[in-house]
């Protein structure tokens, strides 16, 4: 009991009153609850991003990948849209770029601006690394009791309404 008033009052603390639901905050037991989904989403997504990075570096994987659904982007939209600093990123499109993953070019209007494109070898890569983690979810869903694994594919709409609104919060 006491680890859930101590989740609660953390909780409290750490979402800004902007950010807060009009209704009233998460019981108490309801904090450890999403403490543990928390928790294991984000415990899921690290050891599936592990499982195939073709000796990439994450925020390099990143960057692939954001070019990858979003195509050519300007070095300062992707430092921005990735929320990854602009020297840092810079230096990441370089590496991508000697190692023929990415091709960065100066814009026509603005020679100081640079545009970022994906190369055929950088999608090949990305998109190969995509499938390998895939499979290595669908292996580990096969272990799972089917139950288990059911319930996964239920949640799917909801996860991926949670991933939409936490989407549209980072942008605004």
């Amino acid at each position: 009991m006491l680890a859930d008033k101590q989740l609660s009052r953390r909780w409290e603390a750490a979402v800004p009153a902007s950010q807060k639901p009009a209704a009233a905050p998460l019981a108490v037991g309801d904090a450890e609850t999403v403490g543990r989904l928390q928790f294991a989403l984000g415990r899921s997504s690290r050891l599936l991003r592990e499982s195939a990075t073709g000796g990439l570096t994450p925020t390099q994987l990143a960057v692939l990948g954001a070019l990858l659904r979003e195509g050519p982007r300007q070095l300062t939209e992707l430092a921005a849209a990735e929320r990854i600093n602009p020297t840092l990123l810079s230096r990441v499109v370089g590496r991508l770029e000697d190692d023929g993953l990415v091709t960065r070019s100066a814009q026509e209007q603005d020679r100081r601006s640079y545009q970022v494109s994906i190369t055929a070898a950088g999608r090949a890569l990305a998109e190969g690394l995509r499938h390998e983690r895939c499979h290595a979810l669908a292996q580990r869903l096969a272990r799972l009791d089917p139950v288990h694994a059911e319930t996964l594919f239920a949640a799917l709409p909801a996860l991926e309404a949670l991933a939409d609104q936490l989407a549209t919060d980072r942008k605004d």
